[in-house]
């Protein structure tokens, strides 16, 4: 009895090792997938800008928590063919190289870039292409507070005072730092009254948690609202979620 017990134990821990070392190769698998498709991104966004009237330095550094290549070509894409009046954008970085260019170029688009990091912002706006019609506003970060729902450190705090009823055509949601938090990034959930008739919310960072959760509420927003969006999803090394107004729901999807 008791031998038939040793080998029964020997063979569970057998199968637990192959289960862990397969689950480890799908990993493995996932991750070289996704480094596959960022370098296709990374090809096609370089391609893009290469003959670009308005993107003039064509210098980007999308490494570790900048943004990625699969973000920078669809938000590229999203300036050459949608062309956003107005933008608001939630944390400086690499999106914000192209955003300033955007604006330097176009007399008559307003772009607004939130952070709450004033040495992050000193170090950066020497960095951007400025104009006019770029603004950058410090903010300090606090807590969401939405019905029963609460979470530390989510969004920037005296948003509203900034943009009053302006409206946005488009809504980068990458700040301020949403790691490890139950519900992150999430100034964008109080804004639904803030988006032009057509419009274009971006999620950065959404494979994580804390972004997933953000997402969740802000759907229900719009339910509750009655606005009319579509939304879906786009994936490299990190992932983004997109939610737009149905009139431009084809467009996101064929560039």
């Amino acid at each position: 009895m008791l031998k038939h017990y040793l080998k029964k134990s020997v063979l569970v821990k057998h199968l637990y090792e192959n289960k862990r070392q397969l689950q480890q190769i799908n990993e493995k698998l996932d991750l070289l997938e996704r480094q596959n498709v960022e370098l296709l991104y990374a090809n096609i966004f370089r391609d893009s800008i290469q003959d670009s009237e308005w993107v003039n330095n064509k210098s980007f550094s999308p490494f570790q928590a900048a943004a990625n290549y699969s973000l920078l070509y669809k938000l590229f894409k999203i300036y050459d063919v949608f062309k956003p009046k107005a933008v608001l954008e939630f944390g400086l970085g690499q999106s914000t190289r192209l955003s300033a260019q955007y604006a330097a170029n176009n007399s008559e688009v307003s772009v607004l870039a939130v952070d709450d990091n004033k040495e992050w912002i000193k170090i950066y706006e020497s960095q951007l292409t400025r104009a006019g019609n770029l603004k950058i506003q410090h903010l300090p970060v606090g807590d969401l507070r939405l019905d029963s729902i609460t979470s530390k450190d989510a969004e920037y705090m005296g948003l509203g005072k900034v943009i009053g009823n302006k409206k946005f055509n488009l809504i980068i949601v990458d700040g301020p730092v949403g790691h490890l938090k139950q519900y992150s990034r999430t100034n964008v959930v109080h804004l639904i009254d803030n988006l032009a008739k057509d419009w274009i919310v971006i999620f950065d960072d959404a494979e994580r948690d804390g972004e997933k959760n953000t997402i969740e509420l802000f759907k229900k927003q719009l339910d509750e609202s009655k606005r009319e969006y579509r939304n879906f999803e786009f994936s490299a090394l990190k992932s983004q979620h997109y939610f737009c107004s149905p009139s431009v729901a084809s467009m996101i999807h064929d560039i």
